[in-house]
């Protein structure tokens, strides 16, 4: 019986040591296109870049995510940048289970059927790798209010501090 708890406590110790500390910055660099230039100067002004075979303008943008330690759980917050340089924000408390954040917050969503307003949760997960340096954010498809037309949280991101 004796030798049972010992190899439990040297598990559970281990394992607290090898946990994640999801702690930092993760981005994920990348360009947009803005379809709202139709010409050089303009694009260029805004520190867009021309492309001149396309006729089109993209600039040079990242998506963002951030988790800070508060209390007992984390904060999570998120920045997302599409096409047309639509954005999603979201920001909010969030807790750890084994190597995922998860943050459940209420939200409004108008029901087509009947007319209504029905409130539901927007579940946000962020998946991080084994070794913490990479994480992966899916939701339940119940966020678009933190959104721009045609942009999503859903993103995967590199450890940058």
């Amino acid at each position: 019986m004796k030798s049972i708890f010992l190899t439990l406590s040297v598990f559970i110790s281990i394992n607290a040591f090898a946990a994640i500390n999801p702690v930092g910055n993760f981005q994920n660099k990348h360009q947009v296109l803005a379809q709202m230039y139709t010409n050089k100067s303009d694009c260029e002004t805004d520190n867009g870049q021309w492309m001149k075979s396309d006729e089109m303008c993209l600039f040079n943008t990242s998506d963002d995510a951030s988790v800070t330690k508060e209390g007992e759980n984390f904060k999570l917050s998120v920045t997302t940048i599409t096409s047309n340089l639509h954005m999603c924000e979201f920001s909010a408390t969030a807790v750890l289970v084994g190597k995922t954040l998860v943050s459940e917050v209420s939200v409004d969503e108008y029901n087509m059927e009947n007319g209504e307003t029905i409130t539901t949760s927007c579940i946000v997960s962020a998946e991080l790798s084994k070794n913490g340096k990479a994480m992966s954010i899916t939701t339940n498809q119940k966020c678009q209010s933190f959104c721009g037309a045609n942009a999503s949280l859903e993103v995967d991101l590199k450890k940058v501090k």
